[in-house]
């Protein structure tokens, strides 16, 4: 076996259900409420498209399926510009892969047309307060970026991020962060 950090895009819950005698009729039913909730309700995809932990490969949802797909993939490239990493999707409701807990990292929620930019330590409890501010924050998708760099390397990337977004047209909900940027190295004074 291997453990890989990221969502269960592959159960084999109805398989196991099947081992363990559960009544064909009750699999069936769930295989088909499973079926219904990853299309319709956001769930893990079921096309055979994930999201790793590793890659930034963005799968569409309601969010952005009004004509929105390209704007996210805008923000996807101005964030891994800046950062030079790969970034990862985060989907509502989903948690936040755990390789991102205690380290320095840059996201972006998309909110209704708009993005707010962040920097943080602790991503899952970052999450959770945004979530909470209400169903739009709730059903947001969220951009993320490891930085190795720590803190200080975390809030220059965030400032660039706002405004090279800013410059760009994005709608912006986060704007005061990005007003100073200090330079992380020699090579970024000169």
């Amino acid at each position: 076996y291997k453990l890989i950090d990221g969502v269960c895009t592959d159960s084999k819950a109805f398989k196991t259900a099947a081992r363990f005698g559960i009544p064909m009729d009750i699999i069936e039913r769930a295989e088909n409420l499973s079926m219904h909730v990853a299309n319709n309700c956001d769930g893990p995809p079921r096309s055979g498209k994930s999201i790793s932990s590793d890659n930034a490969e963005i799968v569409p949802s309601k969010i952005n399926q009004d004509g929105d797909a390209s704007l996210f993939a805008a923000a996807v490239n101005v964030i891994e510009e800046i950062s030079g990493e790969p970034s990862n999707v985060i989907k509502p409701r989903w948690s936040s892969p755990p390789k991102f807990e205690g380290v320095s990292c840059v996201y972006a929620i998309y909110v209704e047309g708009s993005f707010y930019v962040g920097e943080t330590n602790g991503l899952a409890q970052r999450i959770r307060q945004h979530r909470k501010k209400g169903k739009q924050w709730a059903s947001s998708e969220i951009i993320v970026v490891k930085v190795d760099g720590g803190k200080t390397d975390a809030r220059n990337i965030e400032s660039r991020v706002i405004q090279k977004m800013a410059q760009r047209g994005f709608n912006m909900l986060s704007t005061a962060d990005g007003t100073k940027i200090k330079p992380r190295s020699r090579s970024d004074v000169y």
